[in-house]
């Protein structure tokens, strides 16, 4: 073969890879439609979508967020993406287990929008409820909060507790009844590994209601500023409750 067909071959060859890579990157990350309000960017796909939009931006936000959070950080812009199943399936971390309806990374929210399915056994197939998007939304809103706060990493019971809360006041919807795990059980760190997730989230709520119940929401909000101060949370915890923080366990463990 003469050199100068050889190397149109080639130059054809890449030319073909070049463009194959064009339109499964088009493909798979899908062209998004994009709405702005105050500090959000929202990236969605469909008209089921746009709905949710709209729900999360016509409910009060910024008057919950201001019970718990300083202006500062409700300030702060955030991105987020709301994505369909086939979205999902290219996500490095909604792809890892159908049961993660979102996540916070980078200043983004990410929210799984359509109703997973998992291989069940036996190569069965179990097709899970939609997500609630829009209460996804509000709970990865907290850790973004929290971020802008204090970038500081905080007890998981403190930081799920009231993401938890947070979202369950927004949308009006009550705290799911169950019997909560022991509050020595949701403060190691090892056990969330070892307990179902729709055990660990509701009872960490259940003890930041607790507090709430005991010191007022205020507690809540100067714990979180003395820890953006440079207080650790125990030191944090005994200011906003005037309590020594062994009795602040007591009174928790009851």
């Amino acid at each position: 073969m003469k050199p100068k067909n050889m190397f149109i071959i080639i130059l054809i060859s890449i030319f073909s890879i070049a463009i194959s890579i064009a339109v499964y990157t088009v493909i798979s990350t899908g062209s998004y439609s994009k709405k702005t309000n105050n500090q959000f960017t929202f990236y969605y796909q469909t008209k089921e979508q746009f709905k949710i939009v709209n729900k999360i931006i016509n409910q009060h936000i910024d008057k919950t967020a201001s019970v718990f959070f300083p202006t500062e950080s409700r300030n702060s812009k955030v991105k987020v993406y709301l994505k369909n199943k086939n979205e999902a399936k290219l996500d490095s971390i909604l792809s890892q287990r159908s049961s993660i309806n979102g996540y916070y990374l980078n200043n983004k929210i990410i929210l799984r929008t359509d109703r997973a399915i998992k291989e069940g056994p036996g190569g069965n197939q179990v097709i899970f409820a939609k997500p609630d998007a829009v209460k996804t939304f509000y709970h990865e809103y907290v850790h973004h909060l929290l971020l802008k706060t204090i970038n500081k990493e905080l007890p998981r019971w403190f930081e799920e507790g009231l993401a938890e809360h947070f979202a369950h006041q927004i949308i009006g919807q009550p705290s799911e009844k169950i019997k909560p795990l022991g509050f020595e059980v949701i403060t190691i760190d090892e056990n969330w590994t070892k307990y179902p997730s729709d055990e660990l989230y509701p009872s960490s709520e259940f003890y930041i209601k607790k507090i709430i119940s005991r010191w007022g929401e205020k507690s809540i909000k100067e714990t979180i500023i003395s820890i953006s101060e440079g207080d650790s949370f125990i030191t944090a915890l005994q200011k906003s409750t005037g309590q020594k923080y062994t009795t602040v366990i007591n009174e928790l463990s009851k």
